[in-house]
């Protein structure tokens, strides 16, 4: 089912399993500091960027920060003025991050970036357009399920933080298997589970 948890949207896992596993009480809370930051990049996002910033300004002023926010190195950059492309580093994984205008469709992003995840040999790839952070699996490209965050309000709601935390930040992303990997298999299971309860 669709995502229901605020800013946050998306097949790549259902509402029901991020709501009992990935939210709920017991498990791994972004620390302390990495919330202020937040706090600090969603005060300075707020103020200086809207429809009217470039491509470069969403990548160094958005992009960039939340990447280094969540753990993430920067090793490549590719910049043709329309579209962005970074490669994020954490470890031995590369991920591939296109950034596009602002609130521009992400869809548009789906070719290039899936080639862009092939050559980095992962399995993830980010898709940004100021106002979203999509999430893509490169690998399952028959499905084309992602999940997709609201950037306005990743600061101010918690389900959304720790969301972003658990699956997105370097820590998750570099775990074996890493924790994107997990939470689709888990979820998958849990939409078999369900849909056998119902059939019964």
């Amino acid at each position: 089912n669709e995502m229901a948890l605020a800013g946050v949207r998306g097949r790549l896992i259902s509402a029901a399993f991020a709501e009992a596993r990935l939210v709920a009480p017991g498990h791994e809370a972004p620390p302390s500091d990495v919330v202020r930051r937040l706090d600090a990049w969603a005060d300075r996002c707020q103020t200086n960027l809207g429809p009217a910033s470039s491509v470069r300004a969403i990548t160094d002023g958005a992009v960039i920060p939340l990447l280094r926010i969540l753990g993430y190195d920067l090793r490549g950059r590719s910049d043709t003025g329309v579209v962005v492309v970074l490669e994020a580093g954490a470890g031995d994984i590369l991920i591939p991050v296109a950034v596009i205008g602002w609130s521009e469709s992400l869809d548009g992003l789906w070719r290039g970036i899936v080639l862009d995840g092939i050559r980095a040999d992962g399995r993830w790839a980010f898709c940004c357009n100021g106002v979203s952070l999509r999430v893509v699996d490169v690998r399952r490209t028959w499905n084309r399920e992602y999940l997709e965050f609201d950037l306005g309000l990743i600061a101010d709601d918690e389900a959304a933080r720790w969301l972003l935390w658990n699956l997105v930040g370097s820590r998750s992303m570099t775990a074996r298997p890493p924790a994107p990997d997990r939470a689709v298999e888990q979820s998958a299971r849990s939409r078999i589970a369900v849909r056998k309860e119902l059939g019964d």
